[in-house]
């Protein structure tokens, strides 16, 4: 039986990351304080995003772990379990670099 290597890892990694997302989630409520920043969907891709973190993280990591336990050996599916909160970022990235080129940085996009 292999040993749990890549959900040790994962773990301790992603729990380390949720401390600064815990940050950006508390004050991403400001994001939408311009008027009309409701109606721009870059920014809610980049709130939902953020906001996904979490329970990509709960799945990463209970995921991962039962995975290891009932079928150690698939090693490429347990890496893409634990991969999960990647997606999150990836969104959170795109949603910004979406704010900074089509909106010009600003939240309310014309």
């Amino acid at each position: 039986m292999p040993k749990p290597t890549i959900e040790i890892i994962a773990t301790i990694l992603w729990i380390v990351v949720a401390i600064p997302a815990a940050m950006m989630v508390m004050f991403s409520a400001m994001m939408f304080d311009a008027p009309g920043s409701d109606q721009n969907p870059y920014l809610w891709l980049t709130v939902g995003s953020m906001v996904s973190y979490f329970p990509a993280m709960f799945l990463a990591i209970v995921g991962g772990w039962l995975l290891w336990m009932i079928r150690p050996m698939m090693v490429k599916t347990r890496v893409a379990v634990a991969s999960l909160p990647l997606l999150s970022a990836a969104g959170t990235t795109l949603g910004f670099v979406l704010i900074m080129t089509l909106c010009d940085g600003q939240f309310v996009c014309p």
